[in-house]
């Protein structure tokens, strides 16, 4: 046919229909943005799904009983655990980068998994929160970074690492930095916006060195006892922390954030 004849002479000469095609949208992960999915004036479609804790309404003015406990076996002395959970309130109303980020320290099984997995993972969503090791920092790939609210490293013994070198350059790029490199497997590198914030925990005490004068680490006492010998039954605890949920997110919510908050 003649339209056959046309399009193959238009291809000798070096036309390319798949040249031509305009993308209909762009695609941008922005947590800060919990509403609109795509934006029709400048064709970006948001790539963030909020969790349903996102839009709870403030209301409940004391943390969870179960809640308390965990986060008090995790986080030691009282003075943390409250700075803690407004860290984490900062992190839900705003879903920014915090600029700082918190060491876990304690002995094995005194929680500091179940708090991540079981309340923070649900708190944020599964396809906002990234799980690796200490070893993962240290592979030149950087994916676990993309598309991230939480970031959290177990097994976070750093001192192996040395008290510098690439490893904790990367750190410090994490945890304040605006703009992370992202490099993936048979992919270009690229810049994109940072939204991460990092939870790093470990069964050691002094797993990693901080300078004293390095105010990105808020860091907690070591917990000496694990959930059982503190008389805690884990499965009980694991069931009552699924119920409380809803009330801890609403209790963060409620907190009061500053954005200077987040620079302790």
């Amino acid at each position: 046919s003649s339209d056959v004849c046309s399009s193959d002479l238009l291809r000798a000469q070096g036309y390319n229909p798949r040249s031509y095609i305009t993308p209909l949208a762009s695609l941008r992960y922005d947590p800060t943005n919990i509403g609109l999915r795509f934006d029709a004036k400048t064709g970006t479609i948001n790539t963030f799904v909020p969790s349903r804790f996102m839009y709870a309404q403030p209301g409940a003015k004391h943390l969870p009983p179960e809640t308390a406990k965990l986060i008090a076996s995790v986080l030691g002395a009282k003075a943390n655990a409250d700075q803690f959970v407004k860290w984490i309130a900062f992190v839900l109303q705003t879903r920014s980068q915090a600029g700082t980020a918190w060491l876990f320290q304690g002995a094995q099984g005194s929680g500091k998994n179940v708090l991540v997995n079981h309340v923070l993972v649900p708190m944020f969503g599964q396809s906002n929160c990234a799980i690796i090791t200490a070893m993962d920092l240290a592979d030149k790939f950087t994916d676990y970074l993309d598309s991230k609210l939480l970031l959290f490293i177990d097994e976070a013994d750093l001192t192996k690492l040395g008290p510098t070198g690439m490893v904790h350059t990367r750190m410090k790029n994490i945890v304040s930095n605006k703009r992370v490199a992202i490099r993936k497997m048979h992919r270009a590198v690229s810049e994109i916006e940072s939204h991460v914030n990092v939870i790093l925990a470990t069964n050691m005490q002094n797993a990693m060195f901080i300078p004293a004068d390095d105010r990105r680490y808020n860091v907690t006492d070591y917990g000496p006892q694990s959930l059982i010998e503190q008389g805690i039954d884990p499965q009980k605890l694991l069931r009552a922390l699924d119920k409380e949920l809803d009330a801890f997110a609403s209790y963060l919510m409620g907190l009061k954030v500053r954005s200077e908050e987040h620079t302790s």
